[in-house]
């Protein structure tokens, strides 16, 4: 499939090597922590693995992806990362079923401008292969990086504001570079899901595969970049950046995300679907059970 994105540049498409790896990135690894990683050679895919919460990112996720993006600034072997998600889904953002105390509540907030400052500045770039779909959080986590190779059946929603909440994960910075100014206020203020066609042209997604094909196109991606220059690479990158204000995003979005959070109406909103969250797990126990008996 022979894709362009929104500068015209042409899919990259997927080497024999990408396949193998995506393979045993996604059947090897998928049981190592919540972030398994696969170093392989110069090109380290870093994996989602909460599949039965559709990879929702916990603060023991956060704290894992942190550490790997720091081990992988400070390994020279490591060129280039892919972030991805097991079992064909990317994220369904943020773990809201997560009990949390006022006073971890800080944490989660370190620990995202970790993870975000180490894809943003970091210095081997990150690629994002996005199956399934990337909502809330994990759009934030995609926007921020380097490279999104998508599926055209993966949906993106920053769905912050149908919790009841504010954004984090750096999106009020990332999603106005990438989308403009307004498109990212139409995201940010509506929710709404895209995909495929318009999510490329939006500037969510660069390049577009089959379904199923993300994460070896994204390797095949990344191989691209290991081959380039480092140092070219890391002035590219900080050129780009320039006009960074990401800290000042950061705080900004983690203050208004504890005074929304706050509010009675996303608590109320949260304990709704978090009512319903349990409701569903349920249900699903219940037909696993079934089905074993």
């Amino acid at each position: 499939m022979r894709n362009y994105g929104p500068s015209g540049s042409v899919a990259i498409e997927p080497t024999t090597a990408a396949k193998d790896r995506s393979t045993l990135t996604t059947e090897a690894d998928c049981s190592v922590g919540h972030v398994a990683l696969l170093a392989a050679g110069d090109v380290w895919t870093l994996t989602l693995t909460q599949p039965r919460k559709r990879n929702a990112i916990s603060v023991a996720m956060r704290r894992e992806l942190a550490e790997h993006l720091t081990a992988a600034a400070a390994d020279v072997r490591c060129r280039c990362v892919v972030l991805t998600g097991a079992a064909g889904f990317f994220s369904a953002g943020g773990d809201l079923t997560e009990s949390v105390t006022p006073g971890d509540e800080q944490q989660r907030f370190d620990l995202l401008a970790d993870v975000v400052r180490g894809i943003v500045r970091g210095s081997p770039p990150v690629v994002a292969a996005v199956e399934g779909g990337a909502h809330g959080l994990a759009m934030s986590l995609a926007a921020a990086c380097d490279l999104v190779v998508a599926s055209t059946t993966a949906r993106f929603s920053a769905a912050f504001v149908t919790r009841g909440l504010s954004v984090d994960g750096g999106i009020s910075w990332t999603l106005p570079r990438r989308a403009g100014p307004a498109a990212a206020r139409r995201l940010l203020l509506t929710g709404q899901v895209v995909e495929g066609a318009e999510a490329q042209a939006l500037g969510l997604a660069d390049v577009l595969t089959e379904p199923g094909s993300a994460l070896a196109a994204a390797v095949a991606a990344a191989e691209r970049i290991a081959a380039c220059a480092a140092t070219a690479i890391a002035g590219i990158r900080s050129l780009l950046s320039l006009d960074s204000d990401l800290d000042d995003h950061l705080e900004a979005e983690a203050r208004t995300q504890r005074a929304v959070a706050a509010s009675p109406e996303a608590q109320a909103l949260l304990a709704e679907f978090r009512r319903r969250r349990a409701t569903d797990d349920t249900a699903k126990a219940h037909d696993e059970r079934k089905g074993r008996s």
